[in-house]
């Protein structure tokens, strides 16, 4: 585009002095060495629009108040993803996000799943029970992977195969396995999301310790045939 640019703008033919200048005055401004900034700590570098990083602040609120939210993603300690130390989010920031956000989204392995954090508190001694009760950062890092309150979301770093089970507990007060998954990956899940497997229907069960208990006597198998060579 032949006007693009700060030193284009309004220069056609008839352009007076006084425009000349002013224009000449706004492209020497521009050129100069002072950084420039964009909404939400966003910056122009060289002419060209840059994301602030992932855990830069960006100065919202959540649901108004005093307390600053960190825009973007705060994560666990274990999790291998960069991150820089930006502050955390208070109880009242916490506590007012969730009472603003009565539906949440529980994100696992990339999976995004909507639930009502009234369906969660129904368990509050498993895995997402807690969390729906956690009021401080420490909490919710400690019972997940990431999270970010201006998002809504928290994301939960495991394989989503077996989640729409382990989401149907809470939601029928039914807990029932699938017969694509393996049965260890589920009683690893099962023991992940602070369930027991007691929990699960007598249709599901037995089945679920036979296939259980014959993998287990396979794999012991084996070893003894590993060990003999």
């Amino acid at each position: 585009v032949a006007n693009d640019g700060l030193t284009g703008l309004g220069l056609q033919d008839g352009t007076t002095g006084a425009q000349q200048t002013h224009n000449n005055q706004a492209s020497s401004e521009f050129n100069n060495d002072q950084p420039l900034t964009a909404p939400n700590s966003a910056k122009v570098n060289g002419g060209r629009f840059e994301f602030p990083p992932i855990g830069g602040t960006g100065g919202n609120n959540v649901g108004g108040g005093d307390s600053q939210q960190p825009a973007g993603w705060l994560f666990s300690p274990r999790s291998n993803s960069p991150s820089e130390y930006i502050g955390e989010p208070d109880t009242a920031a916490i506590t007012r996000a969730k009472k603003e956000n009565p539906k949440v989204i529980i994100n696992v392995g990339g999976m995004k799943h909507e639930v009502m954090w009234r369906m969660l508190e129904k368990r509050p001694l498993t895995r997402l029970g807690m969390l729906s009760k956690a009021r401080t950062h420490a909490e919710i890092l400690n019972l997940c992977d990431a999270y970010s309150l201006q998002e809504n979301e928290y994301y939960f770093d495991r394989d989503p195969a077996t989640f729409n089970c382990v989401l149907n507990f809470y939601r029928t007060d039914r807990l029932h396995i699938i017969d694509e998954v393996c049965i260890l990956d589920f009683a690893d899940d099962l023991e992940f999301w602070m369930i027991k497997e007691l929990n699960l229907e007598i249709c599901c069960l037995d089945k679920f310790n036979s296939r259980r208990e014959h993998i287990m006597q396979e794999i012991e198998k084996e070893r003894m045939n590993m060990g003999e060579e």
